[in-house]
C-alpha cells in the first residue's frame, strides 16, 4: 500500500510506464533496469461490523412472500346495534362517555397529553372475525403501542382492529366514510385506542380492496396478511379519556389521529352495505379534549 502510494504522490517518476497483466507496472520495455510496484488487489475489511442482534419480537416489515396460507375467518355473533341497551349499564351510562365530536377550537394543546410511541408499523393478521355489523382483525403476538404522560409510561399490547362504517368520532361535526380502531390493553386491564378516520378520495384503497374482495371470496389471490393503514404522522393527534364502544365497555383512553387516510367511493359504499352503521351513539364531551401537534 505504501508502494502505491509513492505512485500516486509522484506521478511523473512513471509517465512511461504502461501496465503488465501480471499487475506489475513496467518502465519502458528494459524491465532488467526498471523498479518494479506490484498494485495490490483491495480486499474486504479485514474486521467488519459486528451485525447487529435481532429483536426478540417478530420482525412486521418484512413482505409476506406469495402464496402465504389464506387467513381464517370466524363467523361470530356481532354486536346488537338495534338495540343498544342490551349492553348494559356501563355502555349506554359510561362515566366517560365516547364516541364524541371533537371540536377542534375548544381543543386545547397541552403538555398533559399523553406521548404515543408505536413499535409496530404494521399488523400481521392471523384471523378475521365477521359477524352481523361486525368486522374485526385479530393480530399476531408483537404489536405495542406505549402512552407516557411524563409521570409514567404504559405499554400496551394490540387486540383487535376494528371497523366502523360511517365513523363513530366526528371533527367538527363533519363524520368520515369510515373509521378503523386499533384497540390495545396493558397488563393491568387498561385500554389505549388509536383511531384512523377515512375520507373519500379518488383512487381504491389497495389493502381496503383486497380485504373487501378476500371476504365476499372474489379474490383469486391469497390476502396479504400484513396491514399497513397507519398515517404518516403518527405524533398528530386529539386524545381524550373515554370509553370503549363496544361491550363491555371499559375505560379507555382515545387517540384519534388527525391526518386521514382515504378510499373511494366504491369502497365507502361497499362499507357501509357490509357494516350497515354500525356506530355507537355519540355522547358529551365530559373532560378534556388535548391536541398534540
Amino acid at each position: 500500500m505504501k508502494k502505491l502510494v509513492f505512485v500516486l504522490a509522484f506521478p511523473w517518476l512513471f509517465s512511461s510506464a504502461v501496465q503488465a497483466g501480471d499487475g506489475h507496472v513496467e518502465r519502458g520495455s528494459d524491465t532488467s533496469s526498471a523498479a518494479s510496484v506490484s498494485i495490490l488487489p483491495i480486499t474486504a475489511d479485514p474486521h467488519p461490523a459486528r451485525p447487529r442482534p435481532q429483536p426478540s419480537r417478530p420482525d412486521h416489515s418484512r413482505p409476506r412472500p406469495n402464496g402465504s396460507p389464506a387467513i381464517p375467518v370466524r363467523e361470530v355473533e356481532g354486536v346488537n346495534y338495534s338495540n343498544p341497551d342490551s349492553w348494559g349499564a356501563r355502555c349506554t351510562r359510561p362515566r366517560k362517555p365516547s364516541p364524541i365530536d371533537i371540536n377542534t377550537r375548544f381543543s386545547s394543546h397541552s403538555s398533559f397529553a399523553p406521548t404515543l410511541s408505536i413499535a409496530y408499523r404494521d399488523v400481521l393478521i392471523d384471523e378475521i372475525e365477521r359477524g352481523p355489523r361486525y368486522l374485526a382483525l385479530l393480530p399476531a403476538e408483537g404489536h405495542d403501542i406505549t402512552l407516557d404522560d411524563r409521570f409514567r409510561a404504559e405499554t400496551y399490547e394490540l387486540e383487535s382492529v376494528v371497523f366502523h362504517a360511517q365513523s363513530e368520532h366526528s371533527v367538527d361535526q363533519a363524520f368520515y366514510p369510515l373509521e378503523v380502531q386499533y384497540i390495545h390493553r396493558s397488563a393491568k386491564g387498561k385500554v389505549a385506542i388509536v383511531s384512523v378516520l377515512y375520507r373519500q378520495g379518488r383512487a381504491d384503497n389497495v389493502q381496503l380492496g383486497a380485504l373487501l374482495d378476500y371476504l365476499a371470496g372474489t379474490r383469486k389471490t391469497r390476502m396479504d396478511r400484513y396491514f399497513d393503514q397507519f398515517p404518516r404522522k403518527l405524533g398528530s393527534y386529539w386524545t381524550y379519556e373515554g370509553a370503549e364502544t363496544l361491550p363491555p365497555c371499559d375505560d379507555a383512553t382515545w387517540i384519534v389521529m388527525k391526518e386521514n387516510a382515504t378510499l373511494s367511493s366504491q369502497q365507502a359504499r361497499a362499507f357501509r352495505q357490509l357494516l350497515r352503521g354500525n356506530a355507537k351513539q355519540q355522547g358529551s364531551v365530559s373532560g378534556f379534549v388535548y391536541s398534540r401537534q
